[in-house]
């Protein structure tokens, strides 16, 4: 019996039912026995083979698929219906077969059936299990026979296998083979490359290079980005391809998918300038890519290979000004690009970073007229394929190396700065600008005191090649003109002018003094020299805490203006300088506090409005120091030479006359503080001699000793005189006002040597100060000071009285105690009422003859002119006869006459006082000498 032939709808659910179960062996069986359409042989396997299924297990069902795939099949058992293979379509349906193309198939693949089905069955088993790692096994028997298949595997399947399962297993988010291959060309390389440089350990990291070899370069190689703008036209998908930045001179799309690869670089300067460096050391370029076991032929001629190399040159150069970061290891990563980048070209080596810092050769072909091709524009737009800074030539690599070791010399003071930075100081030649970061570079070298003179000479070099890299400083002329470095749009002369500054500021006196004072070749002007020398001793002065020169920046003034004597020996404020320190010395014992817990600095002197005040102040501080009125003088006198008493607008004096008129003035003010600090003391008999010493040392017309007066007109004579006797009148009147603290309250006599007691003495101090007082006070206070004297009079008669009294007492006690004595009889009464004068009769008061002549003195002009008329000196008084007439004290202290009259002791004393009144009131009024008041009969 013949066996039944099943049907042709039989055996496709036959072959649909053994690939759903996987049943391999049958379903081989059932392909040998009957004629199957092998595209809908496919499908089936397409849609119900699992997914699950190990690829090893159906590779040679595969391949015997392939082999057939120009032959008919042979079908060794017929088939009881014969349908149409037009029906095909109409059974796929009803089994729900998938189609061979998926959505967005490549053109150039949709006509092979066999390879778009393995393409489309490596999606499913990734989308279904996500076991990529299947797909090489499935893929390997027949990326030979297929070109297209072979591209695919190693620029979608490959690099995903390796970021997945070797590079970074677990550490990346999972994407599917259809997503990624959706990708444009950024946005895969931004996968790829997600994890690169993110778990580095060390600072150079291998990893980088090989994920750009094993990842981006198989990936772009194969140029499957290509193929899928032809997918995209052909499913009219809305996807755009986002072009580069940059416009290079091919169409050939590789070009843009290698530009995305170098702007991840320079994007990486930004983000992580470590990540950049090991990217452009740990690769060579589009020429440098890692296929596994798969050979695929370069797109590219050699033309094409030469201008990627550029291409990628070009982003390194841009990316070592691309790096922002500010340290150490920025600028030796930026030299290791460097270095890199000479190695890619086959150009000559470079020194260290370090041995470049230290032998500061000069920029090689580097000039004005080089440099004037480079703007600071082209440090905005590196990655334009038209800048000349990127351009690979001698000369952009000699400005990119000569801006890289600017930066490190920056940072070896300290200022770390960027090469981006230091190409822009250079090509922008903002003078502003440049003064700006060279001050933060002498501030940071304030400080420096402890690093010797050895650092110092490298400082100056390294700022000196700053300015002009070296171009013209091997030369023997000196720059005149702007430089070519960072600095170069300032003077060498004030660069040196700034070092000085340095130098002086961290006490290197000697350094300076060989380099600018001593040194053959003249570095500054000796006018700046002594300014920048004067204003740097003066700071110091202004910065001491304490007055005391043997220690802190007291001790480095002084210093400074010792080392450069001989440069300011000619100078006024070197002079005055001088001046400053000795008076400060000089107030250094005494104690002298502004507020509580402060010590004197020594500043106050010069920011003083007054500073004969602070004298004062140490008057007050320092009990007895009065005694030292000398000292006092010679520190006012300094003071006035110093520059420190200021005129009315608040500026030092220059001018000759007026600071010969401030020296008298400050001597005048000065014995007047000393004259009111011994009366503030109970020292009345030092007061006196002050005023009896230095105040009629300055009356009549040699004024002051210190005036020369050859060189005063008498107007400025006058004015000086003035402003002098207003300190010295008023110190005289405070001593003659002075009563004292030991004032006696008994009748108890003590006489000094002269045998008078001690009271009637002071008043006649008293009197002879305000006398004094007379003759130098303007007139509109003469009233005042005449009142004083009118009740030193009054004290002075009430005194003798007393003592005339307690004379008489003392004898009546005597004759009493005497043998032989009787009682007072009339004769002896009467001798004794003859011999007090007081009985006899009452003159007219000294005040009220002063008061009156001066009343008079002012009635009219007419009075002045007679009065004036009057012959004032002194001789022609004294040459007319006056009586003779001498008073004499006997062993008991009577008072006789040794002529023919007697004179009372009061007239005696008034004497006396006229004289001195005469003295000071008579030139005001113009009246003329009295004559010596005689007794009245």
């Amino acid at each position: 019996m013949a066996k039944k032939v099943p049907s042709r709808s039989k055996v496709f659910l036959l072959a649909t039912k053994y690939a759903s179960q996987a049943d391999i062996p049958a379903l081989n069986a059932l392909i040998s026995q009957y004629r199957i359409s092998r595209e809908l042989l496919l499908r089936i396997l397409l849609s119900y083979l699992p997914e699950t299924l190990e690829s090893k297990s159906y590779t040679s069902l595969l391949k015997n698929l392939a082999s057939s795939q120009n032959e008919q099949s042979v079908v060794y058992a017929p088939i009881e219906d014969e349908i149409c293979e037009g029906n095909d379509e109409i059974l796929g349906k009803k089994l729900h077969l998938l189609p061979l193309a998926w959505p967005c198939t490549p053109c150039d693949i949709a006509t092979d059936i066999f390879s778009t089905f393995l393409i489309h069955r490596c999606l499913r088993i990734d989308e279904s299990t996500g076991l990529t790692i299947e797909i090489p096994t499935l893929l390997d028997p027949f990326i030979e026979m297929y070109p297209h298949l072979k591209k695919w595997m190693v620029s979608t399947i490959l690099p995903l296998l390796r970021l997945n399962y070797e590079y970074y297993p677990n550490n990346v988010k999972y994407i599917s083979i259809r997503n990624f291959d959706e990708l444009d060309a950024r946005a895969a390389i931004a996968y790829l490359l997600s994890r690169t440089g993110k778990e580095r350990q060390i600072n150079s990291s291998p990893y980088v290079g090989r994920d750009l070899k094993g990842l981006v370069g198989p990936m772009l190689c194969a140029g499957t980005r290509k193929m899928r703008q032809n997918r995209l036209k052909s499913c009219q998908s809305q996807f755009t391809f986002v072009e580069s930045i940059l416009s290079v001179p091919s169409s050939n799309q590789l070009y843009m998918q290698w530009e995305e690869a170098f702007l991840w670089i320079f994007g990486q300067a930004e983000a992580s300038w470590k990540t950049a460096v090991d990217a452009i050391e740990g690769w060579d370029g589009p020429d440098d890519y890692d296929l596994g076991c798969y050979d695929i032929e370069s797109p590219f001629t050699e033309d094409e290979k030469l201008f990627l190399k550029r291409r990628y040159i070009r982003t390194a150069i841009a990316t070592a000004y691309a790096i922002s970061k500010e340290s150490r290891d920025a600028l030796m990563g930026i030299h290791r690009i460097l270095v890199r980048i000479l190695s890619l070209i086959d150009m000559h080596t470079i020194p260290s970073l370090e041995s470049s810092c230290i032998d500061l050769k000069p920029v090689k072909q580097l000039d004005k007229d080089n440099l004037s091709q480079f703007s600071v524009i082209n440090l905005k737009n590196l990655m334009n394929d038209e800048n000349p800074m990127t351009k690979l030539t001698d000369f952009s690599i000699n400005f990119l190396h000569a801006s890289l070791v600017s930066s490190a010399l920056c940072d070896r003071l300290e200022c770390s700065i960027n090469v981006n930075y230091a190409a822009t100081l250079a090509l922008q030649k903002d003078e502003y600008l440049q003064i700006s970061f060279f001050n933060k570079l002498m501030l940071l070298l304030q400080n420096k005191s402890k690093s010797g003179d050895e650092f110092f000479i490298r400082v100056r070099n390294e700022l000196l090649w700053l300015r002009s890299w070296g171009v013209k400083q091997h030369s023997n002329e000196k720059c005149i003109g702007s430089g070519l470095g960072i600095l170069g749009q300032l003077s060498e002369e004030f660069i040196e002018t700034e070092f000085l500054k340095v130098l002086l500021s961290n006490g290197c006196y000697n350094l300076a003094q060989t380099l600018y004072e001593t040194s053959k070749n003249q570095l500054i002007s000796r006018d700046t020299l002594c300014e920048v020398v004067l204003a740097a001793a003066r700071g110091q002065y202004d910065r001491a805490t304490n007055a005391n020169i043997s220690r802190g920046a007291l001790k480095k003034c002084n210093d400074i203006l010792k080392t450069f004597s001989i440069t300011l020996s000619q100078s006024t404020q070197y002079q005055k300088m001088q001046k400053l320190l000795q008076l400060t010395c000089e107030i250094e014992p005494y104690r002298l506090v502004f507020k509580k817990g402060e010590p004197l600095k020594p500043a106050i002197l010069c920011i003083h409005e007054d500073p004969i005040l602070i004298l004062g102040k140490i008057l007050e501080q320092n009990p007895n120091s009065y005694k030292k009125i000398a000292e006092f003088i010679d520190m006012a006198k300094k003071m006035v030479q110093a520059g420190l008493i200021k005129n009315k607008e608040g500026h030092q004096v220059h001018q000759s006359e007026i600071y010969d008129e401030d020296l008298v003035v400050a001597k005048s003010r000065v014995i007047a503080m000393c004259i009111d600090a011994a009366l503030f003391e109970d020292d009345f008999e030092t007061a006196y001699f002050y005023v009896k010493t230095y105040l009629k040392a300055t009356t009549g017309s040699a004024l002051v000793e210190d005036v020369d007066s050859k060189t005063i007109t008498r107007t400025q004579t006058a004015s000086s005189t003035d402003k002098m006797n207003n300190w010295l009148w008023r110190a005289a009147l405070q001593a003659g006002k002075y009563r004292g603290n030991g004032k006696a309250t008994n009748l108890n006599i003590t006489f000094d040597t002269r045998g008078r007691n001690q009271e009637i003495s002071h008043l006649e101090k008293r009197m002879d100060c305000i006398s004094l007082a007379i003759e130098l006070a303007p007139k509109e206070t003469l009233l005042e000071i005449l009142n004083v004297y009118r009740r030193c009079e009054e004290e002075l008669d009430s005194l003798l009285q007393q003592n005339i009294e307690e004379k008489m007492r003392s004898c009546d006690i005597n004759d009493q105690k005497m043998p032989g004595g009787f009682v007072s009889t009339p004769s002896k009464q009467d001798s004794y009422s003859s011999s007090n004068p007081s009985k006899i009769e009452e003159p007219i008061s000294l005040f009220d003859l002063s008061r009156a002549g001066m009343m008079r003195a002012q009635s009219g002009l007419s009075a002045l002119s007679i009065l004036k008329g009057i012959p004032k000196s002194n001789s022609l008084i004294n040459s007319e006869k006056q009586p003779e007439m001498t008073y004499e004290s006997d062993e008991s202290g009577v008072e006789t006459l040794t002529e023919q009259k007697r004179v009372r002791k009061r007239d005696q004393l008034k004497n006396v006082a006229v004289g001195g009144l005469a003295t000071g009131v008579g030139w005001l009024i113009g009246a003329p000498l009295p004559r010596e008041n005689l007794n009245d009969k």
